[in-house]
C-alpha cells in the first residue's frame, strides 16, 4: 500500500538545481506543485498551492531565502520549510528562523529521505494526536477563555455563573476561588442547557440541579452540592417563574 503522497514546492534561482531536485522528489513520492526561480512569487505560490513542504534555496536574487520565510511567518502560513544552498554557513540562521530541516547542495538522496521520513513520521504523530483528541468527550465540559488562555470546566460542577460588565465569574464545586472568564454572562447562557441552567436575575445564571432552597423575603436562592453551599441574589420575576416550574412538586 502506497504512504500518501507529498506536495511541495520548489523555490531556486537557478532551473538545473530546480530540475535535479524535482527528478530526486518524484522518486521519493513527493508532488512538485510548482517550481519558482523568482523569490518575489514564492508567498503568494504558496497560499495558492497550500504545499506540505517549501524547499527553498537561500541564495535567491533581490531577497533571501531567510527573507522569504519571514514574510511566510508573518503571514501565519503553515508550511515545512526546509533550506537548500550551496552553503553551510546559514544553518543558525535557519534554525533561528524555524525552518523545519537543511540541505547542502549538490543534494544527497540520502539526506533527502531523512528529511522526508521525519517530516512524514512527524505528520503521523500529529494525526494520531488529533484522531485521539476527536475521540474524546468533551459534551460535559465547557471551555472557558481566559486573559492567559483557557481551561475546561466540567459543567456538573458549575453551581452558578455571575456577571461583571462585559466578563463573568464562574463558581465551580471543584475550586475554591470562582475562576475569571472573558466571556459574558449571555454568551454562557446561549450555550448552557436552559433545562440545567436558569437566568435568575441580570447578573446571575445558576444549574438549577442544585438548587437546594429559596429564600423569597431575602430574594436568595441556594445552591449546594455535596458540602458546597452558595446563594445568589433572585429577582422577584424569577421567584415567580421558579414557583411555576416547580409547582408540580407540591
Amino acid at each position: 500500500m502506497l504512504e500518501n503522497k507529498l506536495s511541495c514546492v520548489i523555490v531556486d534561482d537557478e532551473v538545473e538545481a530546480l530540475d535535479l531536485l524535482e527528478i530526486l522528489l518524484a522518486d521519493e513520492n513527493v508532488r512538485v506543485l510548482d517550481k519558482i526561480t523568482d523569490s518575489s512569487k514564492v508567498l503568494k505560490s504558496i497560499l495558492k498551492n497550500k504545499p506540505d513542504i517549501l524547499f527553498l534555496d537561500i541564495n535567491m536574487p533581490n531577497s533571501t531565502g531567510l527573507d522569504i520565510i519571514k514574510s511566510i511567518n508573518e503571514a501565519n502560513v503553515e508550511v515545512a520549510v526546509v533550506f537548500v544552498t550551496a552553503f553551510d554557513d546559514y544553518i543558525f540562521d535557519a534554525i533561528k528562523n524555524s525552518a523545519f530541516d537543511y540541505l547542502v547542495k549538490p543534494v544527497d538522496i540520502e539526506e533527502l529521505k531523512e528529511t522526508l521520513n521525519r517530516y512524514r513520521n512527524q505528520n503521523a504523530d500529529r494525526e494520531t494526536f488529533s484522531q485521539v483528541f476527536q475521540s474524546l468527550d468533551f459534551s460535559n465540559k465547557i471551555k472557558v477563555p481566559m486573559n492567559s488562555g483557557y481551561l475546561f470546566l466540567d459543567i456538573e460542577n458549575i453551581l452558578f455563573i455571575r456577571a461583571d460588565a462585559a466578563y463573568s465569574y464562574i463558581c465551580s464545586s471543584d475550586r475554591e476561588k470562582e475562576v475569571f472568564s472573558n466571556t459574558s454572562l449571555g454568551k454562557y447562557e446561549e450555550l448552557l442547557s436552559p433545562k440545567q441552567f436558569l437566568r435568575v436575575s441580570r447578573q446571575y445564571l445558576i444549574n438549577a440541579n442544585y438548587l437546594s432552597m429559596i429564600d423569597k423575603k431575602e430574594q436568595l436562592c441556594y445552591l449546594k452540592k455535596c458540602n458546597r453551599e452558595e446563594s445568589v441574589h433572585v429577582s422577584k420575576k424569577s421567584i415567580k417563574m421558579l414557583d411555576e416550574i416547580f409547582d408540580h412538586l407540591k
